[in-house]
């Protein structure tokens, strides 16, 4: 938390007296039960593709009383921080778990399209080895390198895009996860974004089952289709189907909205 506050001031230092910051507030719900009786309106910013989820899901507890607390508000807006495209290359594409891939694989120069200009090139470095940290990998001290002359810049070249794209959470390890970038992110956002004290033990045993029924979903999806059998699409639609009410559950119960729609595009796709 610290380590964020201080980027964030570091790269809007002309904004950084308006920032507030609660270690304890992880979720928008809980963010707007902080903020409640303190302002009539309340304006979140958020990613063009997940508008539309948090709008519907701060207005829906907007004068409600639940486990995230009550909060009210005259009125509630979500709006885009702009326009985003996951398959497109520089920052328009960039996400979290572009940026950790990067880190993972020891890409400066990926890495570096996520973060802004006003930070320099050692502080950049920094950044991308405290995400390294982190995720419980060892820093990559290029620059200290070169100035030694003991040898040119490393990068983790062992470690794949594949790789790079699967997870390793309470004791299971994905195999399929690097099939679909929307599954990928989903999970990613779980494991290395939100805390785990953010859930109850219930709540992280049902988020397990649903990445390992989820990772079983999509080892299906990848059988050629002329191998594809009646047991396999059904065993998909039980999977995803039980997949998608955990998520939904947990996500009720803390207040995030899961973006688990490729689960019910796949299942089109399945039964057809």
């Amino acid at each position: 938390h610290k380590q964020k506050m201080k980027y964030l001031k570091e790269m809007f230092s002309s904004k950084k007296k308006i920032f507030q910051s609660r270690s304890r507030v992880k979720h928008p719900l809980e963010a707007a039960n902080e903020l409640s009786g303190k302002y009539n309106k309340l304006i979140m910013i958020a990613g063009s593709d997940r508008v539309s989820e948090f709008k519907s899901l701060l207005n829906t507890y907007n004068g409600k009383k639940g486990g995230h607390g009550s909060y009210e508000f005259e009125e509630i807006e979500v709006k885009s921080a702009g326009e985003r495209d996951p398959d497109a290359d520089g920052a328009s594409g960039m996400s979290a778990s572009k940026m950790r891939k990067a880190a993972t694989q020891g890409d400066f120069d990926a890495f570096q399209t996520g973060v802004s200009n006003q930070l320099n090139e050692k502080d950049k470095r920094k950044m991308m080895n405290e995400v390294r940290k982190g995720l419980k990998l060892d820093a990559i001290l290029e620059g200290m390198k070169r100035r030694r002359g003991i040898q040119k810049p490393v990068e983790d070249e062992n470690i794949d895009l594949k790789d790079a794209n699967e997870l390793s959470w309470q004791g299971y390890d994905t195999v399929s996860l690097s099939t679909c970038n929307e599954a990928y992110e989903l999970f990613d956002e779980i494991v290395n974004s939100i805390s785990e004290s953010s859930f109850t033990k219930s709540e992280l045993a049902y988020l397990k089952e649903s990445l390992i029924l989820v990772d079983n979903c999509l080892t299906i999806t990848q059988i050629p289709e002329t191998m594809v059998d009646k047991q396999d699409v059904q065993n998909y639609m039980e999977y995803s189907d039980k997949a998608i009410k955990l998520l939904e559950s947990v996500g009720k119960r803390v207040g995030i909205p899961f973006n688990y729609s490729f689960l019910n595009e796949l299942q089109v796709s399945m039964a057809n």
